[in-house]
C-alpha cells in the first residue's frame, strides 16, 4: 500500500505543479455557494479546495476500480486453491521450462 501512496503523492505534486489545464462547467448557485463556504471552512480558494475534493474522488474510484471484491464463498474458493493447488498441467511444465531457458 505504501508504493500506491506515494504514487498517489507523486501524482498531486505533478498535478500541482501543471496548472496549465482547464475545467469548464456550470453549477447551480446553491452548490457554489456551499462549495465556497467549505473552501472557506477548509482555508482555501474555491479553486484549491475543488482540486483537492476533485481529486480526492478519483484517488476513490480509481483505487476501488484496481481492487478485486470477492464474494465470502469466492473468497473461501480462493483460499482453498491457494491451500491446496492442483498438479501442474503439461502446458505450464512446458511454460516454466521456456520462461527458465530464456532468462
Amino acid at each position: 500500500m505504501k508504493s500506491y501512496d506515494g504514487q498517489m503523492a507523486r501524482q498531486r505534486q505533478k498535478f500541482q505543479a501543471e496548472p496549465d489545464a482547464r475545467l469548464h462547467f456550470r453549477v447551480s448557485p446553491e452548490l457554489k455557494e456551499k462549495l465556497e463556504k467549505a473552501a472557506l471552512l477548509r482555508g482555501q480558494t474555491l479553486t484549491s479546495f475543488s482540486e483537492s475534493v476533485l481529486l480526492e474522488q478519483a484517488e476513490a474510484v480509481l483505487a476501488a476500480a484496481e481492487r478485486i471484491n470477492l464474494s465470502e464463498q469466492d473468497f473461501i474458493q480462493f483460499c482453498s486453491a491457494l491451500d491446496n493447488p492442483g498438479e501442474p498441467s503439461s502446458k505450464l511444465i512446458k511454460a516454466v521450462g521456456r520462461y527458465k531457458q530464456h532468462r
